[in-house]
């Protein structure tokens, strides 16, 4: 028996061009196998691929490192070539800096503790000089430091507010002017105006005076009526804005500030009954906090004060009003009086 029948090429009678089958030798030649090309074609195609990928990532990686390199160069070069072509001239001025610098603080420490040690010569508390051991100056300066915070911690003045809306006050029924509500921020859905975060005339007896949280009213002239928390006999009122200095302008300025403004005292609920208690001017370029002292006598005791604002600092849309205090002695304190 012939093995060469058992031979893989001849069974398959593809690699070896020698060997063919029964119908070979007949004359009838058999196809080659298409799927066999295309699978031949697909992995050679799959190895240069394959190849080219990897050259080109060593080549990326090559080119990376390379600049890096030259980066790292570049840098060190610049760094020894600074410190090296430093001059003398240079470094001399840099010891000499720091010497004055040392000098200096040595100084200071020196005076420290010298007055430690004698106490201050003197010292200016409301432009007065006081002159004193420096630890009766220290404990005379802390007081006035407490003293201050108190007065910062007890509603910034120090005074009862009668109008205030946590202690009784309240804006009485409608007597005030319209509000202001253009531009005011809102709550959009899809584009649609659903609500309108506008401050009514509750702020001005409400805590605070941030930028913006106020009641604004239309034009240079407005008003607006309070019902206080009890029937007092007014001694002064206290009106605040927002401070200057958080002025958006470039200037520093607050057109929307009131001006000139007066305050009054209603005998009844519906303001029939009025007297007036002052006429005031509120200083933009002030402290915030303003206080204005009742001007006529006698006073009479009052539950309904008025603020009728009559001009700005020049914005004609609209007047801002941030707080307004209203300070005197309760009624039940002065009846003996009257």
């Amino acid at each position: 028996m012939n093995n060469s029948r058992f031979d893989p090429q001849h069974l398959y009678g593809l690699d070896n061009p020698e060997t063919s089958s029964p119908d070979t030798k007949e004359g009838n030649s058999i196809p080659e196998d298409p799927r066999r090309e295309k699978s031949v074609v697909y992995k050679v195609g799959k190895e240069i691929i394959t190849k080219l990928n990897c050259y080109w990532i060593c080549f990326g990686f090559s080119i990376f490192m390379w600049l890096s390199l030259i980066g790292w160069m570049i840098t060190l070069n610049t760094l020894l070539h600074d410190k090296l072509s430093a001059s003398p001239e240079k470094l001399g001025k840099e010891e000499l800096g720091l010497k004055q610098l040392g000098e200096r603080i040595s100084k200071l420490e020196k005076s420290s503790k010298l007055c430690n040690a004698q106490g201050f010569p003197k010292v200016f508390l409301n432009d007065k000089a006081v002159k004193g051991s420096s630890e009766d100056l220290l404990n005379l300066i802390t007081m006035r430091i407490e003293q201050a915070l108190q007065r910062w911690d007890a509603d910034k003045i120090g005074i009862p507010d009668y109008a205030l809306e946590s202690a009784g006050g309240q804006i009485h029924s409608a007597y005030h002017s319209p509000t202001f509500s253009s531009g005011a921020p809102q709550l959009l859905v899809f584009g649609i105006p659903l609500w309108y975060e506008v401050k009514t005339p509750r702020v001005i007896i409400q805590p605070g005076n941030v930028p913006g949280r106020c009641w604004a009213f239309h034009g240079r002239e407005g008003y607006v009526a309070i019902k206080l928390s009890q029937i007092i006999k007014p001694s002064s009122f206290s009106l605040e804005h927002m401070s200057a200095s958080l002025s958006q302008f470039g200037d520093n300025s607050i057109p929307s500030a009131p001006k000139d403004f007066t305050v009054w005292g209603w005998g009844d609920a519906h303001g029939k009954d009025k007297t007036k208690l002052g006429e005031y001017v509120y200083d933009h370029e002030g402290t915030a906090l303003q206080n204005f002292p009742v001007q006529v006598s006698p006073v009479s005791n009052f539950r309904f004060v008025e603020l009728r604002v009559h001009s700005n600092y020049g914005n004609p849309s609209y007047t801002c009003l941030y707080r307004f205090r209203v300070h005197g002695e309760p009624y039940k304190n002065n009846n003996n009086e009257n």
